[in-house]
């Protein structure tokens, strides 16, 4: 009696020891079930959901910034040239068809703005326009305007009656007229505006106009340009929309 019962111990000792083994987890840490693994996925992707367009815009924003510093950059290159030689560079714009403007060739940008670095260096190297992807290096650069182009680009806005234009200054490129010179990155939409493909601007939709300014408190990822003209805090806005 006693040894059938013995046997009967040593049974039930070993099936509480097998169930424990079963009941213990591999390795001796216990692993995630399916439910908790799907929870952590969802908690990271509303983290990156909130996360990633904050971060696309903190870019936007320091491409902005880096534009406005070339540009002021470039700005000084040009002042100096003027003292050196009376005159800004000339930046020869393409004709304009009929109703359309005429605007400079962005395929002739670093041949007609060179030389502003050889043969004297005013400035080490053109920079880039980092919003520019659709004009092929080496001239995807913050584009230079000339006095008397953008002259011509506010009588085209404006109209001509609005806006002198002294024709003999043509030749001597040495008038400022009303804004000067301009420098113009395509800002963070990667167009000019609607241009009607002049001078090698792509086609844009007239929602977006070529004398759009830039401007980040309508979204910082918006139409219009990034713009520095000579007179000094003057906009696209007030070039080509405000008459004087």
């Amino acid at each position: 009696m006693s040894s059938k019962s013995g046997r009967a111990g040593k049974r039930a000792e070993v099936s509480w020891k097998q169930s424990l083994s079963r009941s213990r987890p591999t390795g001796g840490t216990r692993a995630f079930t399916l439910i908790e693994l799907l929870v952590v996925v969802a908690i990271i992707s509303i983290l990156a959901g909130i996360a990633l367009p904050n971060f696309l815009e903190a870019q936007t924003r320091s491409k902005v910034a880096r534009v406005r510093a070339d540009q002021r950059t470039l700005a000084t290159a040009l002042e100096s040239y003027f003292i050196d030689n009376n005159r800004y560079p000339p930046r020869t714009k393409v004709p304009a068809a009929a109703g359309i403007l005429g605007l400079p060739d962005t395929l002739l940008r670093v041949e007609q703005m060179s030389v502003i670095t050889t043969p004297i260096s005013y400035l080490t190297s053109l920079p880039s326009d980092v919003f520019e992807n659709r004009v092929a290096a080496p001239n995807n650069l913050i584009d230079y305007y000339d006095p008397l182009t953008v002259q011509h680009m506010r009588r085209s806005a404006l109209g001509s009656n609005n806006v002198d234009l002294d024709y003999a200054a043509e030749s001597g490129g040495a008038k400022v007229f009303d804004f000067g010179w301009m420098l113009l990155s395509v800002g963070p939409d990667t167009v000019l505006g609607n241009s009607g493909n002049q001078g090698n601007y792509p086609v844009r939709s007239p929602s977006i106009s070529w004398n759009d300014e830039y401007d980040p408190t309508n979204g910082t990822v918006t139409g219009g340009n990034v713009t520095r003209f000579f007179k000094n805090g003057a906009t696209a806005t007030d070039a080509f929309r405000t008459k004087p």
